[in-house]
């Protein structure tokens, strides 16, 4: 079994979701600062 390979890929999937959260977080905190601004280019 390779238990310790699984392991490594586990951490590395929740370092990569805590990125990828942070990165949303601060997405939306942009999109509150600057309001419809941002909406009118999408």
């Amino acid at each position: 079994m390779k238990f310790y390979a699984d392991q490594q890929l586990c951490y590395a999937d929740i370092l990569l979701l805590l990125r990828i959260k942070v990165a949303v977080l601060s997405f939306f905190k942009i999109l509150n600062s600057t309001g419809l601004e941002i909406l009118r280019l999408l």
